[in-house]
């Protein structure tokens, strides 16, 4: 994040560090960028619970609330 944070205030960007590490964690996951590669305009946030949607689930193998 320093060398990102160190790229950005060459170009005269002071980013929120927060800011800044949300935005690189959202980029590491995106399938699709948020934007054309270049300059970033705004922040990012690493997407929610909604990422796991094409997740297929592993059955359980316990099973809960059988009396044998």
């Amino acid at each position: 994040m320093s060398h990102a944070a160190a790229l950005a205030s060459r170009a005269g960007s002071t980013p929120d560090a927060d800011e800044l590490t949300r935005t690189l964690e959202a980029l590491s996951v995106a399938s699709d960028l948020p934007e054309p590669p270049g300059r970033m305009t705004r922040p990012l946030k690493p997407a929610g619970f909604e990422a796991l949607s094409g997740i297929p689930s592993a059955p359980s193998k316990q099973r809960v609330g059988v009396i044998p």
